[in-house]
């Protein structure tokens, strides 16, 4: 397991150390399609890295299978809030159950119409962590620059689901926009060594 403070010190202080901890202990790289690039340590750990560079996409609404904690440890982060609800002003939304493996990207039903409404938002910078529960329907939206350390819990149930708000033909899965992986270390050392206060803000 890797002790996300003594990490968190590295890419603040010494990111050549913060990058050789990675390169040791990546289990995988991948761009996951939704904004970022993850690098997997383990079963519960993940480093996110989003980055201007990155192609634009469109995030909908969404939950997770499981609980998680995520420590921001450079740039800011925005995550807005989603609840289920009835009545006037409500969004009208149908809700799709997806999964993110990468060898089942087809698991996608549809449900009825159901409302909702944005209730809040929370704003993370460095050296700051947030919680979310599972059934937690969020967006996000970061600086230019941003690095968050994922911990995760156990799976709560076998599928996550979103708030369908665009078209078919525009929605991202997750694995569908391959990156090569040197280009995607290139990402993950731009933002650890970055120090420009318009990029992380």
């Amino acid at each position: 397991m890797i002790d996300v403070e003594l990490f968190a010190s590295d890419v603040m202080y010494s990111p050549k150390s913060a990058i050789k901890l990675l390169k040791d202990n990546t289990q995988l790289i991948h761009f996951f399609g939704l904004g970022f690039i993850q690098i997997k340590l383990n079963d519960t750990q993940r480093v996110h890295f989003y980055h201007s560079a990155i192609p634009p996409f469109v995030e909908e609404p969404h939950n997770h299978r499981y609980n998680f904690i995520s420590h921001v440890l450079k740039g800011r982060m925005t995550n807005t809030l989603y609840e289920r609800a009835e009545g006037a002003g409500t969004m009208q939304k149908g809700v799709l159950d997806v999964t993110c493996k990468k060898d089942d990207m087809t698991s996608i039903t549809d449900d009825a119409l159901v409302g909702f409404e944005r209730v809040g938002q929370i704003v993370t910078a460095a050296g700051s962590s947030y919680y979310l529960n599972s059934e937690t329907f969020h967006t996000v939206k970061t600086s230019s620059k941003c690095i968050t350390f994922i911990e995760r819990g156990i799976p709560k149930k076998q599928h996550a689901q979103v708030i369908r708000t665009i078209a078919d033909e525009d929605r991202l899965c997750p694995f569908s926009r391959p990156m090569a992986e040197d280009a995607m270390w290139d990402i993950v050392r731009d933002c650890i060594e970055c120090n420009n206060a318009w990029e992380l803000w």
